[in-house]
């Protein structure tokens, strides 16, 4: 399966998450902790295979990472079932992050033109 990553991507992003509402953090933190838990998470696997990380090309990854957060935090925080928040979360991040690789979906690029006046 050439698309692996995009299959536990997700699912870590969510981990980082639980781990640290379960610690009590603010808002911020705990998509903080989510995106790189999901980020590093992916590094580490790309590095273990010998390949470039994903993270380091241009295709979008931290931002379907906070997105993956912030539908899980809030779906724990108004109160619908954990099973049922972890799934939609890890669905719409998997869904993303397929569109983003299937679509090829960047981030924009700086670059500097030391011609421009």
């Amino acid at each position: 399966m050439p698309h692996t990553e995009a299959l536990l991507f997700p699912l870590f992003t969510i981990m980082g998450c639980n781990i640290a509402l379960a610690m009590d953090q603010p808002l911020l933190i705990v998509v903080v902790a989510g995106m790189i838990t999901g980020c590093v998470g992916g590094v580490l696997r790309d590095v273990l295979c010998n390949d470039v990380p994903l993270l380091f090309r241009a295709e979008l990854y931290a931002s379907v990472s906070i997105v993956t957060g912030l539908l899980y935090i809030g779906g724990i925080k108004y109160g619908f079932s954990p099973d049922l928040v972890t799934l939609v979360a890890a669905v719409t991040g998997l869904v993303f992050r397929l569109l983003a690789i299937r679509l090829k979906l960047e981030m924009p690029k700086f670059i500097y033109d030391s011609d421009a006046k």
